[in-house]
């Protein structure tokens, strides 16, 4: 095969002779030099010698596996055994459980109904002799509706008791369920200890319908079911919390790549569910992939891939630079800051799927490493999307979500409340960020970024280069040769020019031009009325597009009017690994939620800020609320985390008599803020290191913490201080104004 100029590679390779400066030995060195010794191997091959070439391979082939295998550390060889029988263990797990049928009511469900001050009694732990726990399900009928007022109030109580029969039966567990129309219209889950006093026809739960004095109510009808499990189960939240730790030793220490260890994280996970409980069906596990982000993602990535061919994004970083005047502490701060007045109003993933293409052409163009600049850049991002309903998923679920509705919290006064705090902390993070940055902004010589470049094409060429062929091996062998050159030479290059040398801005102007007018043009309509559109069906009722349908359709029209007809290279500018991390970490993370541990850490809270005395009990509630949020948003993806949390700060509220709002915005600054702790605590965070994978860098586990931990300390401090001023000492918590 032939390269051409449509080659990806080869365009590459041509970009990098263009920008280098001054001759050097390798000049002529392209994908030809490789080709010209396969052309020679590529004879027509002789019927009777076929047989033999077959067995060649197969023997080369299996000697290759052999001496990979010999080549490993003995952690790598630890590392492979280790994953294997994880894997291997859930699939033997998977193998031995029925699957669930996911419906609504379950199998088994049966319907039951209490009047006010009424009890029933319900059997429990029929061949269940070796199970001593009792999973609830529950839901309401749905035509309470009909009823006139009132008509669903009070409570439920359900008590688990044990050795019935006997002259002493005693009480095991009790839960209480609220009865009104906030829990009537979705099913409730709910667990009781048996205490292993649970033995087949010995144990039953009473039912009481309890009625405040005076009410008046109707009978309560509702659908239950009733399912035992096993003792292991107690202990499920330890086992979710094993599991969480496993996938960051993986992620942190680089043992895996880290799309890798949330697959298998998810899948270890789903085995662990349907040892303690039910195996989830496939049905079910694909429905806790939140597909409007993935499709997001799609959309965004193809409409951006389209956008790079105009040579815009370097057309752009050129004028940053010129704007900055050569400074590139100054570039840094507007890229910066830019970036996160552009999330306010845009979620932070869509802004950086657009800022990121940007910043790595600039650092070409000017000899900067892009990783820190990329690491600062998204950083503000989080805190600018902190400031609006829209700048961050967390705002969008709080804003959203049924609870907070009725507190009657508009998108204007949350976005009031978000953004003063949200710049404060901005303001604060601009002197640290230089400090942490101060010794890595540093220009690197210009031709020693060019052969630097080079560098990374040729070993990008290699990982995209199959291993099933003969020829292929070789091409493999020369490739390697030739960045051993490279290398050698590029040290000579940085030992003759040491520091960088300025760049010549005239010169840049005149090399990065728009290269294709009229798809820069659409590309810009396109794009315009994309970003245009999601702003507006966030603040438009009956506009009933969602951000993944608006950039599926806009990445749909952009490739009617481009007339790309290679779907091939159109698809390549998709990165399927940060997709498949996120369908992998959205599995993981509601698996977490099935096993207690999101709820388990909820439920501490809540009893943490209860112990302390009525006086300061909102001010702890603020603390405890703002930093447990903002730790566990860092660790634990802030999307299933967020959802969690919002009925059990209502339920707080409701329980300690404290007002919503105070506890509403420690929430939302907590997981916002939050992801800014480690590479996968926001959404941003992974696409940014997925698209950086993708031009040939990297942005590691421990380079990204190195820099957004202490900025999401020092963020979380100024949150704190300002709702302590704002929501205790002013008492700014109405709709209105502080004061």
């Amino acid at each position: 095969m032939e390269p051409t100029e449509k080659s990806p590679i080869l365009q590459q390779t041509l970009d990098l002779k263009k920008h280098r400066k001054g001759p050097t030995s390798h000049s002529e060195f392209t994908i030809s030099t490789f080709m010209d010794s396969d052309e020679e191997q590529d004879q027509p091959t002789r019927p009777h010698r076929r047989s033999g070439i077959f067995r060649k391979r197969a023997r080369t082939v299996k000697t290759f596996f052999l001496e990979q295998v010999l080549q490993m550390s003995n952690l790598q060889k630890c590392k492979i055994v280790i994953l294997v029988v994880a894997v291997v263990t859930a699939a033997i797990i998977f193998r031995s459980k029925p699957e669930e049928e996911h419906v609504e009511p379950p199998h088994g469900a049966l319907p039951y109904s209490v009047g006010p001050g009424e009890t029933i009694t319900v059997s429990v732990g029929k061949d269940s002799t070796t199970h001593e726990y009792v999973d609830c399900w529950l839901a309401f009928y749905p035509h309470h509706n009909l009823l006139p007022e009132p008509h669903l109030v009070g409570s439920l109580q359900f008590d688990l008791e044990g050795d019935v029969g006997t002259a002493n039966p005693r009480l095991l567990d009790k839960h209480t369920v609220e009865v009104n129309d906030k829990t009537a219209d979705e099913a409730i889950k709910f667990m009781l200890d048996g205490k292993g006093s649970i033995k087949q026809h010995e144990s039953h739960m009473k039912i009481t319908y309890n009625v405040p004095a005076g009410q008046q109510a109707y009978d309560l009808a509702f659908t239950m079911r009733l399912h035992s499990l096993p003792l292991m189960v107690r202990y499920q939240e330890a086992i979710a919390a094993i599991v969480l730790a496993g996938v960051y030793v993986l992620i942190i220490f680089e043992l895996v790549h880290r799309t890798l260890a949330a697959l298998v994280g998810s899948f270890v996970a789903l085995a662990a569910i349907s040892l303690l409980k039910e195996r989830p069906s496939l049905e079910h596990t694909i429905s806790w992939i939140d597909f409007e982000t993935v499709c997001l993602l799609v959309g965004m990535m193809l409409m951006v891939g389209i956008f790079s061919k105009t040579g815009f994004f370097e057309w752009c970083a050129v004028r940053a630079y010129k704007f900055s005047k050569g400074n590139v502490w100054h570039l840094v701060l507007i890229l910066c800051i830019g970036t996160a007045v552009v999330s306010a109003f845009l979620d932070n993933v869509t802004t950086m799927l657009l800022i990121t293409p940007v910043t790595i052409r600039l650092c070409k163009v000017i000899d900067l490493k892009p990783q820190p600049i990329l690491i600062a850049e998204v950083i503000f991002s989080n805190i600018g999307g902190t400031a609006t309903a829209i700048g961050d998923p967390p705002n969008v679920l709080i804003i959203s979500s049924k609870y907070i509705k009725r507190y009657e919290i508009g998108f204007g006064e949350f976005s009031l409340h978000m953004a003063i705090g949200a710049i404060f902390a901005m303001i604060a993070a601009i002197p640290l960020i230089w400090w942490l940055l101060r010794g890595v902004l540093v220009q690197q010589p210009h031709q020693a970024t060019g052969i630097r470049n080079e560098i990374r094409v040729w070993e990008l060429s290699i990982k995209k280069l199959a291993l099933h062929t003969e020829e292929e091996d070789i091409l493999k062998e020369k490739l390697r040769t030739h960045i051993a050159k490279l290398q050698e030479e590029l040290e000579e290059v940085q030992a003759e020019e040491g520091d960088g040398e300025p760049v010549d801005i005239a010169e840049l102007e005149e090399q990065y031009q728009i290269k294709d007018v009229p798809l820069f043009i659409q590309c810009c309509v396109v794009l315009v009325v994309v970003i245009l559109l999601f702003f507006l069906q966030s603040v438009i009722e009956g506009m009933y597009l969602d951000l993944a349908w608006i950039s599926l359709i806009g990445s749909i029209t952009l490739l009617v009017l481009s007339g790309h007809n290679d779907m091939e290279e159109i698809l390549a500018e998709v990165e399927w690994a940060t997709l498949m991390f996120f369908a992998g970490l959205f599995v993981l993370m509601e698996a977490l939620v099935e096993l207690g541990l999101i709820g388990w850490i909820g439920n501490q809270t809540t009893k943490l800020i209860s112990e302390v005395p009525k006086d300061n009990q909102l001010l702890v509630a603020i603390i405890v609320l703002l930093w447990v949020s903002a730790f566990a948003s860092a660790f634990i993806d802030n999307i299933p985390y967020t959802a969690a949390m919002i009925p059990i700060v209502v339920q707080l509220s409701e329980s300690l008599d404290l007002p919503v709002r105070p506890l509403v915005y420690s929430l939302a600054f907590g997981t916002c803020l939050g992801g800014n702790g480690t590479l996968i605590g926001a959404s941003a965070n992974v696409v940014t290191a997925g698209l950086v994978e993708q031009h040939g860098y990297s942005i590691t586990f421990t380079k990204f913490m190195r820099t957004g931990m202490p900025i999401m300390v020092l963020s979380i401090v100024v949150a704190t201080v300002y709702l302590l001023i704002a929501h205790v000492a002013i008492g700014w918590n109405c709709p209105c104004g502080p004061f």
